[in-house]
C-alpha cells in the first residue's frame, strides 16, 4: 500500500480519536443545557456545535475510505497527494470551522468564516470527484 494511503488512514483515524474526545465535552454542554436552560439547549450555537461533531466524523471516515481505495486509483502519486489535502480540508472546514462559526453567532450577511468554509469545502469536494474518475479509469481501463 502507498505511503499516501497509510497518511491518509492514519489521518482519519486520529481525526476519529479527536472528534470523539471532544465529543465527551459536547455532551457535558448539551446535558447541561437540556437540565438547566432548555433555550440554550435548542440555540443556534449549540446546534452547530452538534453538526460540527457529526461532520468531523463523518469526513474523517471519508479520508479512512479515500485511503483504504486509494490504491485503486489511477491518478498520479502528485495528485493523489493533492486529494489528500482536499480531504483534510473537508476536516478543517467541517470541524475547527463550523465551531468559529458557531462562536461567531448568526447572521445573515456572508462573512469570512463562511467564505474560508466554503472554500475548504470545495476542495474536499473536488478532491472526491477526482477521486471518482481516479476509480473509474481503473474499472473502465480492466
Amino acid at each position: 500500500m502507498p505511503k499516501v494511503a497509510l497518511v491518509n488512514i492514519l489521518s482519519g483515524f486520529v481525526v476519529l480519536f479527536l472528534a470523539a474526545s471532544f465529543g465527551v465535552f459536547i455532551a457535558f454542554d448539551i446535558t447541561e443545557a437540556f437540565l438547566r436552560d432548555r433555550e440554550l439547549y435548542d440555540s443556534w450555537q449549540m446546534i452547530i456545535e452538534r453538526h460540527s461533531h457529526g461532520h468531523t466524523n463523518l469526513f474523517a471516515m471519508m479520508q479512512i475510505l479515500f485511503g483504504l481505495t486509494l490504491p485503486y486509483s489511477k491518478l498520479s502519486l502528485r495528485i493523489k497527494w493533492i486529494q489528500t489535502a482536499g480531504f483534510w480540508a473537508g476536516m478543517i472546514g467541517m470541524g475547527p470551522m463550523m465551531l468559529a462559526r458557531a462562536a461567531a453567532g448568526p447572521s445573515d450577511a456572508l462573512d469570512l468564516i463562511e467564505i474560508i468554509t466554503g472554500g475548504l469545502l470545495s476542495f474536499c469536494f473536488a478532491a472526491l470527484v477526482l477521486h471518482c474518475y481516479g476509480l473509474l479509469a481503473k474499472v473502465m481501463r480492466r
